[in-house]
């Protein structure tokens, strides 16, 4: 299938996540389904306007739609919140490398790491955590600003009944009963036996102290992964505005394994 040809797919429901974050349920008007893995993205818009990448975060068993989380943050996501059930968006790929596939992970522990909006391809791991019965024991470590940032608060009763979910907010609303400070807080009271792979997907800044977190619990570079941000225009690797040193993010990423990209100036 052409890369650069976009397929129409149809907004068959929509849910305000949190603040300025709307989840988006698609079905394709000719194609059946959207394979993907853990951690890729699309790249959805509109005729006219643009388009932008998105992670997928529906349950990769979905047959019948798959889902997109849009913050709204410029005017390709202003055009998709005018947008209602019914109309139609554009939609290529998925595109890039995504995690690990679970189930070729040799490990005693997976520990999710996530802030703010980096929750959002956490979600599709999760719902397949939920369903199947792996070997290693799996901890969420989840920050955002308040309670109104959010995602996805109505799934979290369904997944802490196969992982150890650990939520902390840097400046709650009223009545938040948890943790206050940040991720790294969590990181450093987290209690770890055995082989631990990590995955993280944040802002930049998070990176920085929560893999200085990391490296004391002495899990090592070639087990912790990381989902980074660029700006991504063609997502074919030929535009080059997400070139991190020799690879680019659309590619070669969005997620790398921290061994290999840690000596590249300016990677976090």
């Amino acid at each position: 299938m052409n890369p650069y040809l976009p397929q129409l797919a149809q907004i068959i429901h929509l849910k305000e996540e949190a603040l300025n974050v709307r989840l988006f349920s698609l079905k394709y008007k000719k194609r059946k389904i959207l394979k993907f893995s853990h951690g890729q993205f699309v790249m959805a818009g509109a005729p006219g306007v643009g388009e932008a990448a998105f992670d997928v975060c529906s349950d990769a068993q979905n047959k019948d739609y798959f889902e997109i989380c849009v913050r709204q943050a410029g005017s390709v996501t202003a055009k998709l919140f005018n947008l209602k059930v019914g109309d139609f968006i554009t939609i290529r790929g998925p595109f890039g490398v995504g995690f690990p596939d679970l189930f070729s992970l040799k490990t005693d522990n997976l520990l999710l790491i996530a802030g703010g909006i980096g929750f959002i391809p956490f979600r599709s791991a999760l719902k397949e955590i939920s369903r199947a019965d792996f070997k290693f024991k799996t901890f969420v470590l989840y920050g955002n600003r308040s309670q109104a940032n959010l995602l996805f608060k109505d799934e979290y009763s369904e997944w802490r009944k196969k992982v150890e979910m650990k939520i902390i907010l840097d400046s709650p609303q009223a009545g938040w009963r948890g943790p206050t400070g940040l991720i790294t807080d969590l990181v450093s009271a987290l209690k770890l036996d055995g082989k631990t792979a990590a995955f993280l997907c944040g802002p930049p800044l998070m990176y920085k102290f929560a893999l200085s977190k990391l490296a004391e619990k002495n899990i090592a570079p070639a087990d912790i992964y990381l989902s980074l941000e660029r700006r991504i225009h063609c997502a074919v690797g030929v535009c080059q505005h997400c070139a991190v040193g020799s690879l680019y993010v659309c590619q070669d990423g969005p997620v790398f394994r921290w061994q290999d990209i840690k000596e590249i100036e300016e990677v976090i």
